[in-house]
């Protein structure tokens, strides 16, 4: 991640409905967000069948019920995480989309959400790749997400890249353990391990909200490099397929004033997404 200059505070930060330029969409129900209800936290951060975890049929169904919305405006690009359910929601939020031969979707890997256990790792990106490109119904570009991560498994274990809780002999002891097991069945127990290493050690997340807010910051300063924020009333749009955590960033004036020794703290001015809600986030 590049040097990141935080801008002074914006007055707004983002209107609770479709109406600005630039809209972020969390993704449809996974059975982790039913689960995560019921378990512990530090249990189900550790269990691997939880690894990038796909769209629950409802989840597919509450993304179906925001074509209508998407349908109706000119779709000037499309952003979205590598995670499964991210690419899976916008896979179906565009499926009937009148334009959907014209449609890009870009796979950008600083919309992943916060790095804070298995839900948020995944090992098969490659898979991903395969299957995105040959049964979507729209066109999904992987150029980007090429140029950031060069090599299969770099991209593969693209997420290794927001760990900042962990030092560096720390960080090569554990990852040395899951790139040992790349391309091998075990390598989801190694890495449902990295969890159960940050929570023995009594670490949140293994990436600090500070280290996300900064995240949230580079995308809009991509965003405001490369396209223009018209006015709000414009029917033409900017997608951002992403998540909870990630979004709550993007709304918090409270992140401005954060440092790294926040880390375990999401601010509480922030808005907290439901699945597939929209909102116009202000560049």
């Amino acid at each position: 991640m590049e040097k990141i200059i935080k801008n002074s505070i914006p007055s707004k930060l983002y209107i609770p409905d479709s109406s600005g330029k630039f809209l972020y969409i969390r993704h449809g129900e996974t059975q982790y967000n039913i689960d995560s209800e019921t378990i512990e936290y530090n249990e189900i951060k550790t269990m691997s069948k939880y690894i990038d975890c796909p769209l629950t049929n409802n989840g597919k169904e509450q993304a179906r019920q925001c074509q209508s919305l998407f349908n109706s405006f000119e779709i000037e690009q499309i952003f979205v995480s590598p995670l499964y359910r991210a690419l899976q929601t916008a896979s179906i939020l565009f499926e009937n989309h009148p334009n959907k031969k014209n449609l890009n979707v870009i796979i950008h890997p600083l919309l992943t959400e916060i790095v804070s256990g298995v839900h948020n790792f995944t090992y098969e990106i490659q898979k991903h790749k395969l299957e995105f490109n040959e049964h979507s119904n729209i066109n999904f570009d992987w150029s980007l997400f090429d140029k950031y991560y060069n090599t299969a498994i770099l991209q593969d274990l693209f997420f290794f890249n927001f760990i900042d809780r962990l030092n560096d002999k720390e960080k090569k002891e554990q990852f040395d353990k899951i790139y040992n097991k790349y391309g091998t069945n075990e390598i989801k127990e190694s890495i449902a391990n990295l969890s159960k290493y940050v929570v023995d050690n009594n670490i949140k997340y293994h990436e600090s909200v500070y280290h996300l807010f900064l995240r949230n910051i580079e995308f809009k300063n991509f965003l405001k490099k490369n396209y223009k924020n018209e006015n709000t009333n414009n029917n033409k749009k900017i997608v951002v397929v992403t998540h909870n955590c990630y979004c709550m960033m993007g709304t918090s004036k409270t992140a401005y004033k954060l440092t790294y020794k926040d880390e375990d703290n999401f601010p509480e001015d922030r808005y907290e997404l439901q699945n597939c809600e929209v909102i116009s986030m202000l560049i």
